[in-house]
């Protein structure tokens, strides 16, 4: 096709662009079934079932067949976000959060190959049947063994009780000057290892992770090809000097190419008068399977209303975790009668989220949509960013919450552990 400049109508592909418009009509089918469109088309092609499961009559229109064939467009793209699972069938239906085909790869237990993900959910707590899981896992497990003496040989192997499988790694990371936080370990994937540094750790220290995994392959490559051994010293020193004078030379051009502005540190403020600051914080136990989760509501002089301290499933990841978080933080704050709420949010692409209009279709977007029912509910609500470092009463909640099996719960009161950050705060 010819550019516009040249006399053209400027599309790289005119088939490409087709398929994606008609793919847009099967998108709105999916999100739009109370439309005049899809009502029509529903009554005629696929009364009893969905439009991507709709087939195509000898007898359908060209539009029909068109929009059809744009199917597989969509599909690529496509998987569910689970709710209550009653639709979404566990073998055959692309659901999981993370994977590279987002469906069950593992055989089939049960023997129902229809079942669907509800029965995967406790109804009581809308909360996954962890205990029914692993049962099904082990199940799983048991059985394959049996049949392929490859996979009970690797499984013997890797859960053989051994060292680690890199020793010069081990001595690298011990070294590195960055602290890592609580429930990194030895026995972690090195792409689960990288994830938990990404979420926990900040500039400079990610940085320095970062040049000091690729500082080790560099010295793997000179070991292989040169037969030239680097000392851990010297690799973390290399590793994190080169992180460091890239910071700072970044800093010096940014500083030369822009105007010099003051930007003050960040510090907790108190809500209007007449509105209450609520503040939550989330710890990550040991292999992130329990997180603390600290919540704080605090009126117009900066003095405590009320407290919470609990333990919520860390299933799903960060950002998954933030959403619950801030859904039960909401829950609690109706429930002791606060209606005028001031919100500081610690995690910005959450903050993105609830702040953004219309429904969410992100892999959190139904607990979104449950946080953003919540602006009919309360007379005054509102969503702020805040640093972790001036977010110091919610942590140490979420200290105490992971350190205690029970919920604890403070009205007009509040535990020692936050008081001097209280008063810090009042302070400043």
């Amino acid at each position: 096709m010819k550019p516009k400049h040249e006399g053209g109508l400027g599309f790289r592909d005119l088939q490409l662009f087709n398929k994606a418009l008609l793919a847009r009509q099967g998108w709105r089918l999916i999100h739009q079934p109370s439309s005049l469109l899809c009502r029509v088309l529903k009554a005629k092609y696929f009364p009893h079932t969905s439009f991507l499961e709709a087939g195509v009559p000898g007898n359908a229109s060209y539009i029909w067949r068109s929009i059809c064939d744009s199917k597989e467009v969509l599909q690529r793209g496509l998987r569910w976000r689970v709710g209550s699972g009653e639709r979404i069938r566990i073998w055959k239906d692309r659901w999981l959060p993370s994977s590279s085909t987002y469906k069950v790869i593992s055989p089939i237990s049960g023997g129902d190959a229809e079942a669907t993900v509800d029965k995967l959910i406790c109804a009581e707590s809308m909360s996954w049947n962890i205990p029914l899981l692993h049962s099904n896992t082990a199940a799983e497990a048991s059985s394959s063994s049996h049949g392929n003496t490859v996979h009970t040989f690797w499984s013997s192997i890797w859960a053989a009780s051994v060292p680690p499988k890199c020793e010069f790694a081990q001595r690298v990371w011990k070294e590195c000057p960055v602290t890592f936080s609580c429930h990194v370990h030895v026995q972690m994937s090195f792409s689960d290892f990288m994830a938990s540094c990404i979420s926990d750790l900040s500039s400079p220290g990610l940085e320095i992770i970062f040049n000091t995994a690729w500082a080790i392959w560099k010295a793997r490559n000179e070991l292989v090809w040169n037969a030239k051994v680097t000392p851990v010293s010297e690799l973390c020193q290399q590793a994190a000097g080169v992180a460091l004078d890239y910071l700072e030379l970044g800093s010096l051009l940014q500083e030369s190419f822009s105007p010099a502005r003051d930007l003050p540190d960040q510090k907790w403020k108190c809500p209007e008068v007449r509105n209450y600051k609520l503040n939550f914080c989330c710890k990550f136990g040991t292999g992130n399977h329990q997180v603390g989760l600290g919540v704080l509501l605090r009126d117009s002089a900066g003095l405590v209303a009320a407290a919470l301290c609990t333990q919520i499933g860390g299933e799903g990841g960060g950002l998954q975790v933030h959403a619950h978080a801030l859904m039960l933080a909401l829950d609690f704050a109706f429930n002791i009668g606060l209606r005028r709420l001031e919100v500081d949010v610690g995690n910005q692409e959450l903050l993105g989220l609830v702040n953004k209009s219309g429904p969410c279709l992100a892999s959190v977007g139904v607990v979104i949509d449950d946080i953003q029912r919540w602006n009919q509910v309360f007379p005054f609500l509102s969503y702020s960013f805040i640093k972790n470092n001036s977010n110091k009463a919610a942590q140490a909640l979420s200290t105490e919450a992971l350190s205690s099996v029970y919920q604890q719960v403070w009205l007009e009161d509040q535990p020692d552990c936050i008081t001097s950050f209280v008063q810090s705060d009042i302070m400043q």
